[in-house]
């Protein structure tokens, strides 16, 4: 096979047209055609993202949703931890933990991170292990678990200032750990009270850039919130009126999540 011929064969992340925008210089990697480095070059990359923050494409990782067929959540948690030797039933909505999948004997096949999305569990694998983790999920939980492989994209946001750099983004701005309020997750609310609209203009204001590894919600700008606000046809004139782009879903309480 000549190198052209696997350079094609190789999969995309969505961002991988960003990348080449960015000048980064692509390699293969489990499968993909990933970014190894940009102009700044390897080491200044390293140390900025050891002092401030670093943005990386991990859209090539596995994401696996599990929804308990039962319909309780809690259900789902107790199946996959016959899977990991940590708890998942204690874990928070909103919040994530590193594990390991093990096999009968203890071993370690593969490590992973599961997040409580509230009503089912979002496991984040590691790209070459992603279509035996997914298959260990089926033949181990398939009677009691429906478990689906997104395809979507993923970024990590790391480092000592990576909270700090969010909070900028978040439209409560408020750096928190608690969940803040998103333009998806407000405009879900509105939909699950019968606002057929929510959906539709979801789907205009969520770029798939926007999801942000371990969680169900992307992170939107004020002024995209706004936007999305204001396209939904869920609120009201006198609620449209109150929006402030600066801070624009501290207003809207009712729709808290």
């Amino acid at each position: 096979m000549s190198a052209d011929t696997a350079t094609t064969s190789l999969k995309h992340t969505p961002l991988h047209a960003l990348h080449l925008e960015l000048g980064a210089r692509m390699v293969p990697f489990a499968g993909y055609e990933m970014p190894v480095q940009y102009p700044m070059g390897v080491l200044k990359e390293h140390l900025h993202t050891r002092a401030a923050a670093g943005l990386f494409d991990v859209s090539h990782m596995g994401q696996i949703v599990v929804h308990s067929k039962s319909g309780d959540a809690r259900d789902a948690a107790r199946a996959i931890e016959r899977l990991v030797p940590v708890d998942i039933l204690g874990l928070a909505p909103g919040r994530l933990r590193y594990t390991f999948f093990t096999n009968a004997h203890g071993g370690i096949l593969d490590d992973l991170m599961v997040a409580n999305c509230g009503n089912h569990l979002l496991l984040v694998v590691n790209a070459a292990c992603k279509a035996a983790d997914e298959a260990h999920l089926r033949a181990e939980l398939g009677n009691e678990c429906e478990v689906e492989r997104l395809d979507r994209a993923l970024i990590a946001l790391q480092g000592p200032k990576a909270e700090v750099a969010l909070a900028q983004m978040m439209v409560n701005g408020t750096g928190g750990r608690r969940d803040p309020f998103t333009a998806r997750a407000l405009l879900e609310k509105a939909a699950q009270r019968g606002h057929d609209a929510a959906m539709s203009a979801l789907k205009k204001v969520v770029p798939v850039s926007h999801i942000v590894f371990g969680t169900d919600f992307p992170w939107i700008s004020a002024a995209e919130t706004a936007k999305g606000i204001k396209d939904s046809g869920v609120f009201t004139a006198e609620e449209i009126a109150q929006i402030d782009s600066g801070n624009a879903l501290q207003l809207f309480p009712k729709y808290a999540v």
